[in-house]
Order: C-alpha cells, then structure tokens, then sequence
C-alpha cells in the first residue's frame, strides 16, 4: 500500500489517502474535494519508508551496513576503511 498526498486547489484542504496500486494514485482526485467542491490534486512531497524489525539491514538481526561486520557494529565499535 502506497500514501499519496492531495491538495484542494479551492480551499487548501491536504490530506493524506493510502492507495492499493499506482495506477489507482489519481483516483482521489475525480470525486472534488469533500469540503468545497473544488479539484483535487496530488502534490509531491519527499520520499521515506520504514524498515520493519527483522528487515534487511537492521542491526537487531545482526545485518548492519557495514557489509559483513556486524559484530563490530553492535559492540559500537566504528569501522574505517
């Protein structure tokens, strides 16, 4: 699931809209905006994602960015190379 942000150009309303697949990212523009009436747009805003525990990379699982290191890692000891 993709959450996508809208913007009505009338009356400023932002919210925030989860969507299924890409495709379907301009689906909540066709209805207007639910307070005035106005188009709805979806704007761009800046990008991040969460790494759910256990995911790649998460030091808790002993993978780390240090490609291979990760003893060094959890024991707060910096690598330099």
């Amino acid at each position: 699931m993709i959450l996508y942000k809208y913007v009505c150009d009338n009356c400023a309303l932002a919210f925030e809209q989860p969507v299924d697949c890409i495709a379907d990212r301009d689906k909540p523009c066709e209805g207007g905006c639910i307070r005035c009436g106005g188009e709805i747009k979806r704007v761009i805003t800046y990008g991040g994602f969460t790494v759910p525990e256990g995911g790649c990379g998460n030091a808790a699982n002993g993978y780390s960015s240090t490609h291979g290191d990760s003893e060094n890692f959890k024991a707060g000891r910096k690598i330099y190379r």
